[in-house]
């Protein structure tokens, strides 16, 4: 009798067990999947194919519906450096960032530039699940075809970008072993 209670609470432990091991499971992979990549997207009108990212500063607490596929992504960059240039209104903390984009880069921008200044599409920079910028056609004068100027509103410039440019030689790396 003794045996088969402590049966019966190996089988429980052992159930319990596989329990949290399938939620955990499930909690990561769920996670994982609503990772995007950093890089650019169009605000999508369409609710049902869209992605909701929260904007990176809370007290603005609004949400964006992002298409789910990317416009540009760090493999489609050269780097990024923070500006030398100084912002317009001293008080700010806006920084200026450089994106220079390769080859691919450079053909998808283009077609993106061209769908911005033609219409009322907007689009928004995401960087770690959160929307950092917001551009829109009227932003269209800063966008070359070599290189992304834009200004961050954004106390962690630098840590853009450092993570995009590792994310960049991640890329370099994974595609020279081709």
């Amino acid at each position: 009798m003794e045996n088969l209670k402590i049966n019966y609470m190996k089988k429980l432990f052992i159930i319990f067990l596989l329990n949290i091991v399938c939620f955990l499971t499930t909690s990561f992979n769920q996670k994982e999947q609503n990772n995007l990549e950093n890089g650019f997207y169009y605000l999508s009108e369409n609710e049902k194919d869209s992605k909701l990212v929260n904007d990176i500063n809370p007290n603005y607490n609004i949400v964006y519906g992002i298409e789910k596929n990317p416009i540009l992504t760090s493999s489609d960059f050269l780097d990024v450096a923070i500006s030398n240039e100084t912002c317009i209104n001293e008080k700010s903390d806006d920084r200026a960032i450089d994106i220079n984009l390769n080859e691919s880069g450079r053909k998808k921008w283009k077609v993106a530039k061209k769908i911005l200044t033609k219409s009322n599409e907007s689009f928004v920079l995401i960087f770690e699940n959160k929307v950092i910028l917001v551009m829109d056609h009227c932003s269209h004068g800063e966008l070359e075809l070599l290189k992304i100027h834009i200004h961050l509103n954004n106390k962690n410039v630098k840590l853009f970008s450092s993570t995009i440019n590792q994310e960049i030689e991640y890329y370099k790396l994974n595609n020279s072993k081709k």
